[in-house]
């Protein structure tokens, strides 16, 4: 059989350079997040069912600046100035992973990476261990410690303004396990299911479940483009209230109780033309409960952060392009924005990539 003109040499090797600009919305100081990870290079290799990766990337955080009566790190009970400086605009230096796939009837897969060069913590190595079946009823296991990014003090961790003591920089290590399977030829059942144990300097260890389950219709569009939308229904909950910013605390949201309904759809073009389109769509409503929190976890004194209770709309969007400029260029990008109880989030990403063979599509 004669190979399609799209499909020659999409294994080619190739090598990436790019960008992202990420923003969270919060407290300036505190839960306010910019991220920068300007320079990114990356290599890509496949030979038979081997596929080799490696990225490099320079990472800069900034939360905006400190206010003088913010409740950070060992609070006095009285009032008084800082007796040390928090860098809340950092370089935090290159931050790296590699990986290797085997893109076989079982596809297994290997990530291993580390805590950008310079943070003020070394969190330790981060990684990924998983398999994914492609079958017509798909599922994955995968294994995985990495990063919370929610804030600079939950990503790499921060110096206490009154201490002295630097604190924090958040690991989630635990297991993901997803199922996809089809129960007519247009609808199917998604499962998601996470288990993870939260782990930090000076913060007390927290462990966190989320689960996930919804039905997802597919139709087909023209020139092959898919359609695939549905209801779901969702569940988090975390042992702790770490969401704060005092000495002990972790700087990430975990609530006691959060549960969600919507509406989840996805289009995407079909794979081998000149572009290629992939976009996501999620709208529901979630109410979550935070309980109350000592400002101190591991060493109480009686102060108390009040709890929380709140309903709010969600509203997830991402959109992801590929162009190919030439038989050896491919241009493209990525955007997100999120707008939910955790935070307002969004995101910019851009790249360029050179293929060493020329390529019929993307």
């Amino acid at each position: 059989a004669t190979l399609s003109s799209s499909l020659i040499n999409l294994d080619s090797p190739q090598v990436t350079m790019a960008g992202m600009w990420r923003q969270r919305e919060g407290d300036s100081g505190l839960s306010q997040l910019r991220i920068r990870h300007v320079p990114i290079f990356s290599g890509l290799m496949q030979q038979g069912y081997h596929l080799w990766g490696m990225q490099i990337g320079r990472l800069q955080l900034d939360s905006g600046s400190l206010p003088a009566d913010a409740l950070i790190g060992n609070v006095p009970l009285v009032p008084r100035s800082f007796d040390f400086t928090v860098d809340t605009d950092l370089d935090a230096g290159y931050e790296w992973h590699a990986d290797y796939t085997y893109l076989g009837e079982l596809e297994w897969h290997i990530t291993i990476g580390d805590t950008a060069w310079l943070s003020p913590l070394d969190s330790g190595p981060l990684y990924s261990i998983g398999v994914t079946r492609q079958e017509q009823s798909r599922w994955s296991f995968t294994f995985q410690r990495e990063n919370v990014r929610d804030s600079m003090l939950s990503y790499i961790g921060q110096r206490d303004p009154y201490s002295g003591v630097i604190w924090c920089g958040v690991t989630e290590t635990g297991l993901d396990f997803t199922w996809d399977s089809p129960i007519s030829p247009q609808w199917s059942v998604t499962t998601e299911i996470n288990h993870t144990k939260l782990r930090a300097e000076h913060v007390p260890s927290n462990k966190a479940t989320k689960i996930r389950a919804g039905l997802s219709q597919s139709i087909s569009l023209r020139h092959s483009a898919l359609l695939h939308a549905g209801p779901y229904l969702e569940h988090q909950e975390y042992d702790r209230n770490l969401s704060l910013f005092t000495f002990g605390q972790g700087g990430y949201f975990s609530p006691q109780n959060l549960s969600g309904i919507g509406l989840a759809s996805s289009y995407s073009t079909a794979d081998g033309h000149r572009h290629f389109i992939k976009a996501q769509f999620d709208v529901g409503y979630q109410k979550f409960e935070e309980e109350a929190a000592p400002y101190f976890p591991l060493a109480p004194d009686g102060r108390m952060y009040r709890p929380t209770e709140d309903t709010h709309t969600l509203i997830r969007l991402t959109v992801k392009s590929v162009v190919k400029l030439t038989p050896h260029w491919l241009i493209g990008g990525a955007a997100s924005y999120l707008d939910a109880p955790s935070a307002r989030d969004s995101s910019l990403g851009l790249f360029l990539t050179y293929t060493v063979k020329p390529r019929g599509g993307v």
